[in-house]
């Protein structure tokens, strides 16, 4: 799935722990049309990144590519 940098209207971050390891979430939020569960990560700088990239993404209006393992979640 490919979405338009202009229709996320926020990312989100969930911090939690999985086995004493904390880890990172990156979540879409496409306003009206919901959330996807773009990635997880546990390292926070290949995370930190990605939230980059992304963010870039939506205030340059780019395409970003929703991996398919997030659309089974």
């Amino acid at each position: 799935m490919v979405i338009q940098g202009k229709d996320i209207e926020n990312l989100i971050t969930k911090f939690y722990y999985k086995n004493r390891q904390l880890c990172f979430q990156i979540i879409i939020s496409l306003g009206l049309s919901g959330r996807v569960s773009y990635s997880e990560y546990d390292d926070y700088f290949i995370y930190k990144q990605k939230f980059n990239e992304l963010l870039d993404a939506k205030n340059q209006d780019k395409n970003v590519l929703i991996p398919s393992i997030a659309l089974q979640n």
